[in-house]
């Protein structure tokens, strides 16, 4: 928390959308995070591999998002209304295959394992409107960035918008 406390007064600088994650609901730091969507400070909610069930009425009326782990829990919150779900699993990104041959509900928001190494690969299979490259950035250390790995990414080359088009 005491990171956090240090940030805040910077964050109101950043030109950036400002997402809380969630892995435990009744966690002070939780609580914390849900203030600060509340007054504004953080634009949005992740409840990261929380139940849709878990999650109050109240949360579900502050701007927010779910992150799930598995192809099955992605189709369920979609079909519950829920208009953006971020699919983290690390699995599925190594080969297309993975995922089920059909699909009530196109894949708008992926996560997981995605490098500057296998970034484009996923935009060419998958045709993402957003792409969570976080855990894809580290090394060893969870949270810890690589600068090297992110002046890669950044150096990514632009690829025309017709290029993320589904060719079926």
């Amino acid at each position: 928390e005491d990171r956090l406390e240090k940030l805040l007064p910077q964050l109101s600088n950043l030109h950036c959308k400002k997402i809380a994650v969630i892995v435990n609901l009744d966690s002070p730091e939780s609580q914390k995070a849900i203030q600060l969507v509340k007054d504004g400070i953080f634009d949005a909610l992740q409840f990261h591999k929380i139940p849709y069930e878990a999650v109050s009425k109240d949360l579900l009326s502050l701007p927010h998002y779910f992150a799930v782990g598995n192809f099955e829990e992605y189709e369920k919150l979609i079909s519950k209304g829920e208009m953006r779900v971020l699919l983290d699993s690390k699995d599925f990104i190594k080969c297309k295959a993975a995922l089920p041959e059909k699909s009530t509900y196109e894949i708008k928001w992926i996560a997981g394992n995605i490098t500057p190494d296998n970034i484009y690969n996923v935009i060419l299979n998958y045709h993402p409107e957003l792409i969570d490259i976080s855990s894809g950035i580290e090394d060893e250390i969870p949270g810890i960035k690589n600068a090297q790995k992110i002046k890669q990414l950044l150096s990514f080359p632009y690829l025309p918008r017709e290029s993320f088009k589904n060719s079926d």
